[in-house]
């Protein structure tokens, strides 16, 4: 059997090139994903631990008295000991403003972990040195001076001296990072009221040659407070490791779980493949038989050259994948430390390559053992046979779609824990709705052939030869409808998530958006700039002052009282209606549950010298701990109080994430300006769900590319099927592009029942995840949205990519001269 099956592959290799793509494409995927991660992780771990790697033992002291490093240093087998600081530096370069991680560079090289590749390390207290990817960002070179702000009340400058190199990668390659000396941090603790000994402080250590670290330990530990904490450097890592681990890991699930989703539908592509193979070989198999060749034999060569394939498949998948993953290393930076080749997990991906491509196969393998001689020789399938499958398969499905609507309608209806229940149930009716393909797909082909049939004999003889095989038509179109299903699913629910989410922000806050700078004057020019913001259309003015709630409880508490104008209506959607009078402050609901305070309660409010009392009105409008009240109201016990905030309504939410960065530019990082509002929120979170979309639509589309692949194959083992048809037809007066645009029109016919199940499948639960996850996150209301562009892209893009997928075998059929395509059929 292992001859036969290596003469097959020899003698007919072009039938499993798609089988060895669609295998490669999936393992690949699986490989980048695992060595890409691997690379990253390793990246990941030389930042969050290279302040340690020099060192050999760490001691976490919760004060920097200067007298602990020098009791460190006598400690027997200490040969260093220099202490590290951690901190930030708000910094403004001559590419706007960033925020650097900062730590302190040693004064005895051995323990400078990190290396300069320009200028040297800073020595006083003003001068600082930046990582490359931050100098290159802000565009910051040695000698240029930078403004800083460190929490002090004045600001002042500082002098770049060195560019340091910077461990990069898609996790760690975010923050700007940045080196002091000891001098900055000690000048530091110098200004700090509560003395230059409470601040918290890390020593780096190491020990002589052939010292026991266990006994320097200890010597430690019996020097310094109790409350100092002593480990090794590798532990230190190890702990540091652990904790940052998370981040990563999740990513690495999301991107295993789209690999598998890849894997699937080339295993539904393997399947069809082998199927195909089968009932092409009837008359081979049959003869085999007659000759002495058991059920068995033939199984175990049907399976013999899947295993070769899904062999050769998935060493060359694991190739490819090697060679992505170090493009994808070299465009987030983490290339910089070497590739990190995870071989034993990428030794797993190839199994599970070779064993999907295996078990795939063992069905229409089985089939063979059952094929008798005289069967086999038969032109045709039994019918009957078809029909009982196909009963039992709706038989399965009917159980798998109850099942799942069942748990679905519980996880609907229960008070907590909707979301993993509608998870399982949307599981269980996808996996049926898959399984009952070979019901449904036969009758959508067939309404479609109908409207075919409406344009000429090249369109009926496509529709004809499209139902002609309707377990292969179902088999090629739900590999197509998991992978357009996933995609619409995750399109309808970020439009739909983005619309509800974006209801309960305007809810939660009746404005779009505010600018406030608490209770100091805003600039007159900002105010203007921020009316000015394209897509902002109307704007009102609010002053504002500090005061004083008395007579609670627990005694009195600073406010912020905010005084409304007459036209602020235009911009607050709903609310102001209590505000009727100049005795009502307006209190929100976090507030007011603070205080113990609730509707229609009396409450005082000084300011400046100046008491009035007010109903309180609870609503949405007022920030936490804020009372919101008539500018008339406001006038009477502060009458000099200044315009300290501009509201603004914006004229499309849609564009929420566009105006709400016009606004940002506008402010443009003012100190003590703060935005808020409904859009401000809309804003942050539809760029979280785009970017989530746009990742998840491009992994999902490797499992496209496989499943019109898929397509793709059909057609082309069709053509080889149909050679003795086609070249009737051609003998017979059609010419070489009809019978091209007869192959893309049975594509197309294909892509499109499965982009229509797809789509359908897609919105349904689409609307299913967003009720899950507005109702386990506590939402008042559910809004369903459809992205319409989006969906109509993803059909046009699966019709479209169908009819290229027929080019190939269209050609290879146009190609073949009607004698020889005769003389190949008998």
């Amino acid at each position: 059997m292992l001859r036969l099956a290596l003469r097959e592959l020899r003698n007919a290799p072009g039938r499993m090139v798609a089988v060895l793509g669609a295998i490669a494409i999936s393992v690949a995927f699986l490989s980048a994903c695992m060595t890409f991660l691997e690379t990253e992780q390793a990246a990941v771990a030389k930042a969050a631990t290279e302040t340690v790697s020099t060192s050999d033992l760490v001691v976490d002291a919760e004060s920097s008295d200067p007298g602990q490093l020098a009791a460190i240093r006598a400690v027997p087998g200490v040969t260093a000991a220099e202490p590290l600081w951690s901190g930030r530096l708000q910094f403004r370069g001559p590419e706007g403003a960033g925020v650097l991680r900062i730590n302190s560079v040693s004064e005895t090289p051995a323990l400078r972990w990190a290396e300069l590749t320009e200028g040297s390390w800073p020595l006083s207290a003003d001068q600082v040195a930046v990582g490359q990817a931050t100098a290159r960002q802000h565009r910051l070179k040695v000698g240029a001076e930078v403004a800083v702000d460190d929490g002090s009340d004045k600001r002042r400058t500082m002098i770049i001296t060195g560019i340091v190199d910077q461990s990069q990668s898609l996790f760690s390659g975010i923050q700007d990072s940045g080196y002091v000396s000891g001098a900055y941090f000690r000048s530091q603790q110098a200004g700090d009221p509560a003395g230059a000994d409470q601040w918290p402080v890390r020593y780096l250590i190491t020990t002589a040659p052939g010292a026991d670290p266990g006994q320097v330990m200890e010597a430690l530990r019996a020097t310094l407070p109790p409350t100092a904490v002593v480990a090794t450097a590798d532990e230190v890592a190890q702990q540091t490791l652990l904790m940052l681990s998370g981040g990563v890991d999740t990513y690495g699930y999301l991107l295993q779980g789209f690999g598998a989703v890849s894997l699937l539908v080339g295993g539904i592509m393997i399947a069809n493949t082998f199927a195909i193979l089968v009932a092409q070989r009837r008359r081979q198999i049959g003869l085999l038989r007659a000759v002495g060749a058991t059920g068995g034999d033939v199984r175990r060569m049907v399976l013999t050259e899947a295993l070769l394939v899904g062999v050769v498949g998935s060493v060359a998948g694991v190739g490819l994948g090697i060679g992505l993953a170090t493009i994808g290393a070299a465009v987030s930076g983490s290339i910089g430390n070497g590739l990190a080749l995870p071989w034993l997990p990428l030794v797993l991906a190839a199994a599970v390559g070779v064993l999907v491509t295996v078990v795939a196969a063992s069905v229409p393998a089985a089939r063979t053992s059952r094929i008798t001689p005289l069967e086999a020789l038969r032109p045709v399938d039994d019918h009957r046979v078809e029909r009982r499958r196909t009963m039992i398969i709706g038989g399965l499905a009917s159980i798998l779609i109850l099942a799942g609507g069942a748990v679905i309608g519980y996880a609907l209806t229960a008070r907590t824990g909707v979301l993993l229940p509608a998870i399982a149930g949307a599981f269980a009716l996808g996996l049926g709705i898959v399984v009952a393909a070979p019901v449904y797909v036969p009758l959508l082909v067939r309404a479609v052939s109908l409207v075919l049939r409406r344009f000429g004999p090249v369109s009926r003889v496509a529709a004809a030869n499209t139902l002609r095989h309707p377990g292969r038509a179902a088999a090629t179109c739900a590999a197509l409808m998991i992978a357009v299903g996933l995609v619409v699913t995750l399109q309808v629910g970020a439009a739909s998530v983005k619309a509800t989410t974006d209801a309960d922000a305007q809810l939660r806050y009746p404005v779009d958006v505010t600018v406030s700078a608490g209770t100091e004057p805003l600039p007159v020019d900002l105010i203007t700039q921020v009316s000015d913001v394209s897509g902002i259309s109307a704007t009102t003015t609010v002053r504002q002052a500090g005061g004083t709630l008395t007579g609670l409880s627990d005694g009195p508490l600073m406010v912020t009282l905010a005084g409304l104008g007459p036209n602020a209506g235009t911009v607050v959607r709903d609310g102001l209606e209590p505000l009727a009078s100049d005795d009502v402050a307006l209190i929100g609901p976090f507030t007011a549950r603070q205080l113990g305070l609730a509707e229609g309660d009396q409450v005082s409010v000084e300011v400046g010298g100046r008491t009035a009392t007010y109903r309180l009105a609870v609503s949405r409008i007022p920030e936490d701990f804020m009372l919101v009240v008539r500018e008339s109201a406001l006038a009477a016990v502060a009458p000099k109080a200044p315009i300290a905030a501009v509201w603004a309504s914006a004229s499309d939410r849609s564009a929420a994430q566009a105006v709400s960065a016009g606004v940002v530019a506008a402010v443009d990082q003012r100190e003590g300006v703060v935005i808020s509002g409904s859009l401000a929120q809309a804003a942050q979170l539809n760029q979280l769900i785009d970017g989530l979309l746009a990742g998840a639509t491009a992994l999902l589309g490797v499992a496209i590319v496989i499943a019109l692949i898929g397509v793709g194959n059909t057609l082309g083992l069709s053509v080889i099927e149909r050679e003795r048809e086609s070249a009737l037809l051609r003998a017979l007066g059609l010419e070489r592009r009809q019978l091209r645009r007869m192959l893309a029109i049975e594509a197309v016919v294909l892509a499109l029942v499965a982009a229509a199940v797809g789509v359908g499948a897609g919105i349904g639960f689409g609307f299913l995840g967003t009720t899950a996850l507005a109702r386990e996150a506590g939402m008042t209301a559910t809004v369903y949205a459809i992205s319409v562009p989006q969906t109509v892209f993803v059909v046009a893009a699966a019709l479209l990519a169908g009819a290229a997928a027929s080019v190939l075998p269209g050609l290879r059929a146009a190609r073949t001269p009607p004698a020889a395509a005769l003389a190949a059929a008998t």
